[in-house]
């Protein structure tokens, strides 16, 4: 799955596998539904998307939190050609100067006191721990991210207000 509407045929796949086409393509409705209150940053900001932490590795282009960033209106600064899913440097996280730093609660549960780290490392950008499941686990759980993610996109609104 590289996009959102990959994990949407999947969906649709899984159903028709398993007999079960039509609750399948009612789920995929929900989901659509539940993306309807996601309006997005405008303008999009620089974002970094940390799925681990020693060494720290990134979402990159073409993945499924790709995808999800970009509906919030975050835009990837992983974007170099190669794995989907690259060991970043510190100074390369430095120098991208993303505006947003989104660290995983899985695979890595980052903690707080990476909040403080990172936020020391990275002082323009506004660090947050974010939930892992919402931007990374598709199917049904789907349905739950659209509003966490409209919440999501809403918070940086407003911090992003408060420092101007």
């Amino acid at each position: 799955v590289n996009g959102f509407d990959d994990a949407l045929r999947a969906v649709r796949d899984v159903g028709e596998v398993t007999g079960a086409g039509e609750a399948a393509a009612g789920l995929v409705k929900r989901i659509n539904r539940a993306f309807d209150g996601l309006s997005p940053l405008e303008p999009a900001l620089e974002a970094a998307y940390l799925v681990w932490g020693d060494p720290p590795m990134a979402a990159g282009r073409e993945t499924y939190i790709d995808a999800l960033m970009s509906r919030c209106g975050l835009r990837n600064v992983c974007t170099d050609p190669g794995p989907r899913y690259p060991t970043v440097s510190e100074g390369r996280l430095r120098g991208w100067a993303p505006r947003v730093v989104l660290l995983s609660s899985e695979p890595y549960p980052f903690t707080e006191a990476e909040v403080a780290a990172w936020t020391e490392r990275l002082p323009q950008a506004s660090v947050r721990l974010v939930d892992g499941e919402m931007f990374g686990w598709y199917g049904a759980r789907m349905l739950e991210a659209g509003p966490y993610l409209a919440a999501l996109a809403g918070d940086l609104a407003a911090d992003i207000e408060t420092d101007s």
